[in-house]
């Protein structure tokens, strides 16, 4: 399993590892760090809307069908941003 982690929670853990004396890390190398990390960027409620109503166009898909593609991407993009709520 794969976990996320925040730009806060990075920069807390290296400053944390400094300060256990394994390795000095200057803000400027921290920051460069966190950087060059690829952000996960989660959508809105409205971006995810609006692709709910769209997206899968080319197939018979139902109303519930499409309510259910919105609770679904709702539900993960809440679980990322709040860990298990």
């Amino acid at each position: 399993m794969s976990k996320i982690y925040t730009e806060e929670q990075i920069k807390g853990y290296l400053a944390w590892h400094s300060k256990q004396g394994y390795v000095s890390h200057k803000k400027e190398d921290m920051d460069e760090y966190v950087s060059s990390l690829i952000p996960i960027e989660l959508p809105t409620d409205e971006e995810i809307i609006i692709k709910a109503k769209s997206e899968p166009n080319n197939i018979n898909i139902s109303k519930e069908e499409r309510i259910g593609y919105f609770a679904g991407a709702k539900w993960m993009r809440n679980k990322v941003i709040g860990g298990g709520k």
